[in-house]
This record gives structure tokens, C-alpha cells and sequence, in this order.
């Protein structure tokens, strides 16, 4: 009876102190709270962190077995399985790598024993919990600091898709971002076929002119307005309505295939005029037919110039109606010849002069026109005009004077009485 009470006395011990039996079977590896290291104290999202086990030997013997490392959070171990071979009383030191995932993680550090009939379980775990800062765009900066989550250069205040590197502008807001969305505007036409895909009230540009059409008062770009062509009878949306090859808008006769010109206005297309310039001259004797002679007109000198003064010969209202003018020519009575466009000359002898001035335009067409000009020393004449008028005053005045002059006056004494 004796002996059974002490068996009782000693498996109740070993029951209430089981890490006495495995210290005495002197095996046994294990770790603690402090063995287990990190490379960083700063977990960033995307970042490998280095982790560092240390597993000590707290027995006589050598001992050999593998270090595991796991991710509670995501229920998966960490790389594979790291052998350690720790010699008696002493440590051996392992190491893996983890790319951080975002948000709070439990690391549980555990050894396993080869040994484990000897080893003691209590002290084989280690778990320990961090919190990874979210960093989307793994660029070393956390999101909580990132003014660009994505890193795709739109800032998230600006970002419809502050969270997707590939989208940032959604213009219609159907949550769709502008690259997946076939239709940005959402206003029925396909991006790839509006001219405006981002703006809703826009789709078309007829003239290509980057005014889309409902904002377009022109929308074929023929030179006339779309409210000009609803009353002319043209199309507004076709820049050439009769298909002549000239647009609406330089076409004379925008209705009628056969004509598009009427050079002088007459209501007759060029085609069936006889004169088209309208100079009096039939086009089969008009070396110029569709071309309008240019304009001569004199405004320097004037008809009566001072002889031995220098005269500014002006033809600057000289002009051409349907081109320019591209050369203009001087002659004084036939044979002085100025060829500058506003020459100078000086008219030294008293006289009679014929000016002639020919204009002629960019086609090749001139015109010339003819000014008699009478040249004299009038400001001489002036003078003597200007002293006779002075001697004419004086008599004048002094006949006036002469009238005033009073006259004697005679008293006669009356007779007495």
C-alpha cells in the first residue's frame, strides 16, 4: 500500500511539473520572446522584412531540428523549413525573408525538435503581432502620407481611381474609368467614332475646326453660316453643295455645278457670260477676261504747281479690285519716265504738262490714266495781286476820306426890324 502511494505522489508531480521530467531527460531545445528579431521596426506594405530566430540549447547534449516560421493572419508558413544544429548549451541563429502584405500580422515562430520525446513543448513558439502601413503603389511611402496612392502621376484628390494605376479620370461617372469605358461622355456615341469623347454635349465636328457642331456656327467650314445656308438652300453640313469643287462659300452659283464664278457681278456665271469681267470687251478679244483692270487715280501733283518745288507724286489711292497692284509707272508730257511709286520731281520752267500714270496688277493688266497739270511762278503773281489789292484799299479809304471832309458854313444876319 505504501509503495502505490508513492507512485501516485510521483505522477502527480511529473502531471503539475511536466517541464521537470524533460529537463531531466536533458534535451531540450527552445525560444523565447526575445530571440525573435526584425530587420526594421518600420513595416511598410510591399517591403521584405528580414526575420531572425535564435534557438537555444538548454541541454548537455547536441541537438538538431528545424526552425518554422508562419503568417497567422494568412494561415500560410513563411519560405520552407530552416534546420538548426545547436551544439550543447549553446544557440544557433536562423533568418527568412517576407514580402509584407498590409494590415496586422501574428508571426509565429515555432521550433521543432528532432527529439521530441525529450523535448520540452512549453518554450518551441514564439508569436508575435505587427501592424504593416498599406503602401498600394509600393513605393516605400505609406499610403497614409502618399499623395499618390497609385503612383500614376494624378494626385488622389484629383483621382477618380486613386486606388487603380491604370484609370484616373471617369468623365461620365458611371464608375467606369475614361481607358475601360467605351463611351467616356456617355452621350451614345462610341469614343472611336465622337470627335469629343469626353464631352457630353459634343460629338461631331463636320469641318474638323475642334468647335464641335452644336456649338459650331459654321459646321462645314464653307465660309457661310449654318442659318445663311438653311435660307440659301445649301447644305450646312457639306462645305461644297453642288459638288463643283468649289466650296459654298467662294461659289458664286453654290446650286449649279456649272458655275462657281461671275468675275463682274452680273448674275452670269463666267462659263456663260460673253464679257466676265464686264470691261465692254468680249472675251474672245480680251486678253485679260476674268480679270478686273486695276484702278488709276491721280492725287499728287494738283493742277496748278509752284515751278522750282519739289512735288511728291502719290498714287496710294490707286488700287485693284480682285488681285493687287504690282507695279506702278510715271511719264511727264511722253517722255520723263519715273518708275518709283511715289517720286519726286520739281517743275522748273513755267508751263503745260502731261502726267500719265499707268497701274498695273498682279495679273499682268494695266490701266493707265492722264492729268494735265499747268505749272507757273504764281506766287509772284500772288504778290503783285496782293499789292494792287493793298493800292486799291488805300484809294479807296483815302476817297472815303475825302468825303468826310466838312464843307464851310455861312451865317447870314438876320435884317432888323
Amino acid at each position: 500500500m505504501k509503495k502505490c502511494f508513492t507512485l501516485l505522489f510521483i505522477f502527480a508531480c511529473l502531471s503539475a511539473f511536466p517541464h521537470l521530467a524533460y529537463a531531466a531527460a536533458d534535451g531540450d531545445l527552445s525560444i523565447s520572446d526575445n530571440q525573435v528579431r526584425f530587420s526594421t521596426n518600420k513595416f511598410i506594405e510591399g517591403q521584405t522584412l528580414r526575420i531572425y530566430a535564435t534557438v537555444t540549447n538548454n541541454s548537455s547534449k547536441d541537438l538538431l531540428g528545424a526552425v518554422k516560421f508562419f503568417d497567422e493572419t494568412q494561415n500560410k508558413q513563411i519560405d520552407g523549413d530552416q534546420p538548426v544544429s545547436v551544439f550543447a548549451e549553446k544557440t544557433d541563429d536562423v533568418f527568412t525573408d517576407y514580402k509584407l502584405p498590409a494590415g496586422t500580422i501574428k508571426i509565429n515562430v515555432q521550433v521543432i525538435p528532432f527529439q521530441k520525446e525529450i523535448d520540452n513543448p512549453v518554450n518551441n513558439a514564439v508569436v508575435k503581432t505587427i501592424y504593416v502601413e498599406p503602401d498600394l503603389d509600393r513605393d516605400g511611402i505609406p499610403d497614409k502620407i502618399d499623395p499618390d496612392w497609385d503612383n500614376d502621376g494624378v494626385p488622389n484628390a484629383e483621382d477618380a481611381f486613386p486606388k487603380n494605376y491604370k484609370e484616373s479620370i471617369d468623365t461620365d461617372g458611371d464608375g467606369i474609368g475614361n481607358n475601360a469605358d467605351l463611351d467616356d461622355d456617355n452621350d451614345g456615341a462610341q469614343d472611336t467614332a465622337d470627335a469629343f469623347p469626353t464631352n457630353p454635349k459634343e460629338s461631331i465636328d463636320t469641318d474638323k475646326d475642334g468647335i464641335g457642331n452644336n456649338a459650331d456656327t459654321d459646321d462645314d467650314g464653307d465660309g457661310i453660316s449654318d442659318a445663311d445656308e438653311q435660307k440659301l438652300g445649301t447644305d450646312p453640313l457639306k462645305a461644297d453643295t453642288d459638288g463643283d469643287g468649289v466650296i459654298d462659300g467662294k461659289d458664286a452659283f453654290p446650286l449649279d455645278p456649272k458655275e462657281s464664278l461671275d468675275t463682274d457681278k452680273d448674275g452670269i456665271g463666267n462659263n456663260a457670260d460673253t464679257d466676265d469681267d464686264g470691261d465692254g470687251i468680249p472675251d474672245s478679244q480680251d486678253k485679260f477676261p476674268t480679270n478686273l483692270a486695276p484702278i488709276a487715280k491721280i492725287s499728287s501733283p494738283d493742277k496748278l504747281e509752284q515751278i522750282n518745288k519739289q512735288i511728291i507724286f502719290d498714287a496710294s489711292k490707286s488700287i485693284d479690285k480682285d488681285g493687287s497692284v504690282a507695279k506702278i509707272a510715271w511719264t511727264i508730257n511722253d517722255s520723263i519716265r519715273l518708275d518709283e511709286n511715289s517720286p519726286i520731281y520739281t517743275f522748273k520752267n513755267a508751263g503745260k504738262y502731261k502726267i500719265a500714270l499707268a497701274i498695273t496688277d498682279n495679273a499682268g493688266e494695266t490701266t493707265t490714266t492722264e492729268k494735265t497739270v499747268y505749272a507757273a511762278n504764281y506766287k509772284s503773281y500772288i504778290k503783285i495781286i496782293l499789292i494792287i489789292a493793298l493800292i486799291a484799299l488805300a484809294l479807296w479809304f483815302g476817297l472815303q476820306y475825302t468825303k468826310g471832309l466838312k464843307k464851310p458854313t455861312i451865317t447870314h444876319k438876320k435884317p432888323k426890324k
